[in-house]
């Protein structure tokens, strides 16, 4: 507060009964005040008789009050009830700029030994609220700014196009180290190609009359390792009985690459009820791989 002062005001009671050595007084130490700081009024009466009471005390008109403590917050600071005297200090504190009333406040004293009371009461009192911020820190909100549109280095086309160059590559490499096989994965996965289902066909087509044993061995052999390749995408007719058996660890293939290669480097024979065993163990083969 730049240039606070002392309102004080001394005033005696009007009452029909007032003793005139009670003196009522009160004081303000501000009439201009800023937004958010207290001001204090303080209330005295003195040269009261002792055992005083005070009857009755309050804001006299109240519906000039502000009641909304968004706008002001009044608080009695203190109270001091001495044997002769009566002290209040309010601390009052506004939340918007503008004018605004403090109303009277009156007490209402009685001594112990009589029916009769005096009343005290503060006038009106002014009050120009101030904004905290001086007229030189008062400005005008600025227009938002409009957004800056970030060049990018290359277009959304081009990245795009990228992305799109990159994926070929990840694909064109993943069908390469496929070990050529190419056209079975784009058969499997555009045209719903299932090699475990044509394998069973193939197996149910080969024939045990019309075959030898060594060519039934040989169909048998090019029929599971067609279906390797095509489900599992390795070189299965490059591959040793002993590389195909540690790579699946199951004991019909084993079984069936033992017999196949039994004819195949022994030229032994095995008999048609063999042979139909030998069916059918590549068919649980075909069927029971994950």
């Amino acid at each position: 507060m730049k240039y606070p002062y002392i309102l004080f005001l001394i005033l005696l009671s009007s009452c029909s009964d007032i003793d005139e050595d009670i003196y009522f007084e009160y004081s303000i130490d501000t009439t201009n005040v800023e937004i958010g700081y207290p001001l204090h009024l303080e209330i005295d009466i003195k040269n009261l008789e002792n055992d005083y009471k005070v009857l009755e005390q309050g804001w006299a008109d109240s519906s000039l009050w502000i009641a909304d403590s968004s706008m002001a917050i009044i608080k009695n600071s203190n109270i001091d009830s001495l044997d002769t005297s009566y002290n209040i200090d309010f601390e009052i504190t506004f939340w918007d700029t503008g004018r605004a009333i403090i109303p009277p406040y009156f007490i209402m004293v009685s001594s112990n030994d009589s029916i009769k009371s005096n009343i005290y009461n503060t006038e009106y009192i002014k009050i120009n609220i101030q904004s905290a911020l001086s007229n030189d820190e008062l400005f005008d909100i600025k227009p938002d700014k409009p957004i800056r549109q970030i060049d990018l280095p290359y277009s959304y086309e081009r990245i795009f196009a990228l992305l799109i160059i990159i994926i070929l590559l990840f694909f064109i490499a993943y069908i390469w180290n496929s070990r050529k096989k190419g056209k079975k994965f784009l058969q499997k996965v555009f045209f719903n190609y299932n090699p475990r289902k044509d394998a069973i066909k193939a197996i149910k087509a080969i024939k045990l009359d019309n075959l030898s044993n060594k060519e039934f061995y040989e169909s048998l052999s090019n029929t599971l390792k067609k279906f390797i390749e095509n489900e599992y995408y390795i070189i299965a007719h490059e591959m040793t009985s002993i590389e195909l058996n540690n790579f699946f660890q199951d004991k019909n293939l084993y079984d069936l690459l033992d017999h196949i290669d039994s004819v195949k480097f022994a030229n032994k024979e095995y008999t048609i009820s063999q042979r139909k065993k030998d069916l059918a163990l590549a068919k649980k083969f075909v069927r029971k791989l994950p």
